[in-house]
């Protein structure tokens, strides 16, 4: 019977679990095996002799009466299995039991063989033929064997079964990590060497389970740290222990037994307390180093900016034409010092992986047309032919990190120009055969007709560091980490970074990202901020250094805007007692008072005029830690020295700007500047509500979901963040009322990673902001964070599901 056959081969799976279920229900498991695999070894051993049976024999083998059945081919296999369980002190009525209903399994499985009566009937009876010949074979050897060979038989395998037990006894004792092994109930059942060194003290292994010490076991210890265990979101624990406060990741597993004989739980214990301690000491040591890189920002960054700044006052002073180009020689070093400066602090955040992906809808072409306005003027100062080319197919607004590819393109245009003496730097612009993260890429290529590249080791060009050889620092300067950071932004964006010789001379670098197109098809219309709009101010300048204060004193007067300087914080808030001011321009860095400390002053004045003077910080540091912690203090506007006059025009200009059409864009603690939204005259009510929506969710990252994982799984990500998270924000509210934080900040670190998963980004950046306030301890901070968190969070929910029903509606996928 081919097809029942087949059905049995093919159901080895059900069949087990057929058997398990008839041991279950009639007692037979307390007797069995717990493992699956051995029940597994049953059935196949069953159902390959009753296949083979099937295939030898016409018809249902017959029981003759003189037949010797220990010599008969089936049942030879009860004979095997009679010798074996005899040996394990199976008696023969417990075999024989559940034999019958091994039997039932396969008369069961008829069901389900698609069969004619008839042949449903032969095949039964051929099944009831087959297990009847398994009995007899197995009652002739039971019975055929003295009982003192039975009793040697089975004393033989008890002393195996007994060296079996102590060689895993054995292992379970020597293994270094601590297990305990606890009972259905929870209660303590074993404790390996391991454990009961730490939980009792060193002793000889084997003394929980052999039991000869009169001590009480750490049951309320160790059931405590079983329920750490279960609550804990984190897998690392610190608990007391015999050798004093220990770090450990535990581990918990149910006991693998399919008979339930054994219910218990397995907890492994790995001691991470040295790992935890190296980390925390890695950590300590990259804060340490950002603090030093601040720092040095700082202090070189204030000279130059003292030195650029005087160079450019006087140009407005009457020079002789020696005296002009000694000062264009100062400005070109100090320009050049700056640009080696930058590329150490970029490679730095880099490295310590504080770099941040945006994505937002921009302009190619305006990304284009800036590169060009920065190094076209170069390019014709050497003579040099400078060209951009763009495929015209490519649709005018995309999304992404327009930052990062403006950065990337100024970097090897620049390198292009100087090492190109003649010919010319053309930029492209155009569709990339390339998929990257699901979705098509964009190439950028810098091509130039200069030294060109090595034809062997060209990515050493990437590694930091490195340049071609030794004269071409000589010849060119600059610290090799230009392509090197390139290579790291590129990474950043999902993309690639390559460089090849061209056929007729010179070099071509280029990269491809993936970039999706504009879901608005157009960008969102926003006030520029126009300086020359900017009417004369009012301004207080705080600013402790002379020369820095020189600087910015003449900038400002340029532009017709009245100064007030103060030395420090101190000052500051003593004249602004007095008086009141258009803007403040406020250094971050000072003694006494910092400007954050500063800003704080002022906007807890009871003056609402004054509190809400828009202040914008100055700072040599521009670690993105520091920028955001000026946001978060209150500051309108962040301008990093050194700047130059056109800067500090647009970031006045910025900051008015923002004031003006949105007049609560202060910050107010958030971490995040609130968005410019137009006002009502200026559009309709459909238009604000896109632009907030837009400022709560990134879309891309929906969508990006939709094209990788398709529409149920996408689907399953949104629902279990909108079922979960809102358990974790009711639970960081208990946590701040208790005075929790360090649950408080593990919390907003699980609902930061979930928020980023659907795009909520701006739950994820309030999110992080509450996260970095717990961690340093600071509770009235953490719960003003918190507060604009909860607000956000409600908000986020109804527009992360909006664009959910917005992609399905429309049937969006990302292109570029």
């Amino acid at each position: 019977m081919q097809k029942f056959q087949t059905l049995i081969a093919a159901r080895e799976d059900w069949l087990i679990d057929r058997i398990v279920f008839y041991a279950k229900e009639q007692g037979y498991t307390e007797f069995t095996s717990t493992l699956r695999e051995a029940w597994r070894a049953s059935i196949v051993g069953l159902s390959e002799s009753l296949i083979d049976a099937l295939s030898v024999y016409d018809a249902p083998p017959d029981l003759l009466a003189r037949q010797d059945f220990s010599r008969h081919p089936i049942a030879a296999f009860g004979v095997s299995k009679a010798r074996e369980h005899r040996a394990h002190g199976v008696t023969l009525s417990l075999f024989l039991g559940l034999t019958k209903y091994y039997r039932q399994c396969y008369i069961d499985l008829l069901a389900d063989a698609g069969l004619t009566a008839a042949e449903h009937q032969y095949c039964s009876l051929f099944v009831a033929r087959f297990f009847d010949l398994i009995e007899l074979g197995f009652c002739s050897e039971w019975t055929s064997v003295p009982q003192t060979e039975k009793l040697e038989e089975i004393q033989e395998r008890n002393r195996a079964i007994t060296n079996e037990k102590n060689k895993y006894l054995t292992i379970f004792e020597s293994l270094n990590d601590p297990v305990v092994l606890l009972d259905e109930n929870g209660a303590l059942s074993n404790l390996n060497y391991a454990a009961h060194a730490l939980f009792f003290g060193p002793d000889d292994p084997g003394a929980t389970y052999y039991g000869h010490r009169e001590e009480s076991h750490p049951q309320e210890q160790i059931m405590a740290l079983l329920g750490r265990a279960l609550e804990s979101e984190d897998s690392s624990i610190e608990f007391e222990t015999r050798r004093g406060t220990r770090c450990f990741n535990v581990r918990l597993q149910r006991m693998l037994d399919i008979s339930e004989k054994f219910l218990g739980t397995v907890l492994i214990l790995h001691d991470v307390t040295e790992h935890k301690r190296a980390r925390d000491q890695a950590e300590a040591a990259n804060r340490a180093k950002s603090a030093f890189l601040a720092t040095m920002s700082h202090e070189i960054r204030t000279p130059i900016n003292g030195v650029l700044g005087i160079a450019d006052l006087l140009c407005d002073t009457p020079l002789t034409k020696k005296q002009q180009h000694y000062l264009r020689g100062i400005t070109a070093s100090g320009t050049v010092l700056m640009g080696v400066l930058n590329d150490i602090l970029d490679y730095s955040k880099i490295e310590a992986g504080v770099i941040n992906l945006e994505t937002v809808d921009f302009d190619l072409r305006k990304i284009l047309k800036d590169v060009r306005t920065v190094w076209e003027p170069e390019a014709a100062a050497k003579e040099l032919r400078f060209s951009v080319e763009i495929d015209e197919a490519l649709p005018p607004y995309l999304r992404g990190d327009p930052g990062k590819i403006r950065q990337v393109l100024l970097n090897l245009t620049n390198n292009a120009i100087k090492f190109t003496a003649e010919g010319s730097i053309t930029i492209r612009v155009c569709r990339s055969e390339k998929i990257v993260l699901g979705v098509p890429a964009l190439r950028f290529e810098v091509a130039d007709t200069g030294i060109g590249v090595p034809d062997q080791g060209s990515d050493r060009l990437f590694e930091p560091f490195t340049q071609q050889d030794s004269s071409t620092s000589r010849l060119f300067g600059g610290t090799g980490l230009g392509l090197a950071i390139c290579k790291r932004l590129v990474e950043v964006m999902g993309g690639a970074i390559d460089c090849r010789l061209n056929e007729d001379g010179g070099s071509t670098f280029g990269f491809h990202v993936p970039l999706y197109k504009s879901m608005a098809g157009a960008l969102r219309e926003t006030r520029p901020a126009d300086p020359g709009e900017v009417r004369p101010l009012s301004v207080l300048l705080v600013e402790d250094n002379e020369v820095n204060q020189l600087v910015t004193v003449g900038f400002l007067a340029r532009r017709g805007h009245a100064v007030t300087t103060a030395d420090c914080g101190e000052d500051a808030l003593t004249i602004l007692a007095d008086r009141s001011f258009d803007l403040i321009l406020m250094d971050q860095r000072m003694p006494g008072l910092s400007g954050l400390e500063t800003l704080q002053h002022i906007r807890a004045l009871a003056s609402e005029t004054r509190s809400s003077i828009p202040v914008i910080v100055t700072s040599a540091s521009v670690l993105a830690s520091e920028m955001e912690s000026c946001f978060r203090a209150g500051a309108d506007g962040f301008l990093a020295k050194p700047f130059r006059q056109e800067e500090l025009d647009r970031a006045i200009a910025s900051c008015l700007n923002d004031r003006t059409f949105a007049p609560s864009a202060r910050g107010g603690g958030t971490g995040t500047p609130d968005p410019v939204v137009p006002s009502a005259e200026a559009s309709s009510s459909a238009d604000v509500i896109v632009a907030e929506r837009a400022d709560l969710i990134d879309n891309a990252v929906l969508k990006g979901h939709i094209e990788l994982l398709g529409e149920s799984r996408a689907l399953r990500i949104v629902e279990a963040f909108q079922t979960s998270t809102q358990r974790v924000v009711d639970a960081m509210q208990d946590d701040l009322a208790a005075g929790a934080l360090v649950a408080l900040a593990d919390r907003a670190h699980g609902l930061k990673s979930a928020a980023h998963n659907v795009g909520l980004v701006r739950v994820a950046g309030l999110a992080d902001g509450l996260e970095a306030r717990a961690r340093a301890g600071d509770t009235s901070g953490s719960s003003a964070l918190f507060a604009d968190l909860e607000q956000a969070y409600a908000a986020s929910r109804p527009a992360l599901q909006s664009v959910w029903n917005d992609l399905m509606a429309n049937e969006v996928a990302p292109t570029a």
